[in-house]
Order: C-alpha cells, then structure tokens, then sequence
C-alpha cells in the first residue's frame, strides 16, 4: 500500500498538468481547418466546439485554481 502512495501523487499531479494545458493546446488547434479530416459536415460543428472550448477553458483554469471561499464569510 505504501508503494502506491508515490503512484497516486503522481497521477494527480499529471492530472493538473494536463487540465493545465487545455488551453494551450486548443489555442494550437484554432488554425486547423477540419474539413479534409472528419466526414461530410462534421468540420463545421467541430471546429464550433472547439471554439466555444477555447473560450470556456480559461475560465474553468482560473476557478480551478482560486481558493475556496471562507465559509465564515470574512477573514479571521
């Protein structure tokens, strides 16, 4: 049991590192022209999310990262 400590730390910080990196990588995807590569129609609708994703993404990263409210309300 022991052993496994050392794996869980580090699929959890590969976990953060790869929510760390949405954003990077759909900022990488936004040039990509999707026609030639999905079938007849799915280019358009893809290439939407995508970038609605692109939007929504560093949102998300941000609240990830902010600390939870004190639930007293204030400072102690």
């Amino acid at each position: 049991m022991a052993a496994m400590r050392g794996y869980k730390v580090y699929a959890a910080s590969a976990a953060l590192a790869s929510i760390d990196l949405v954003p990077d990588l759909l900022n990488a995807t936004a040039g990509v022209d999707w026609t030639p590569l999905l079938p007849e129609g799915w280019g358009v609708r893809a290439a939407g999310w995508l970038a609605v994703a692109r939007l929504v993404a560093p949102i998300v990263k941000a609240r990830l990262r902010k600390p939870p409210a004190d639930p007293m309300g204030g400072p102690r």
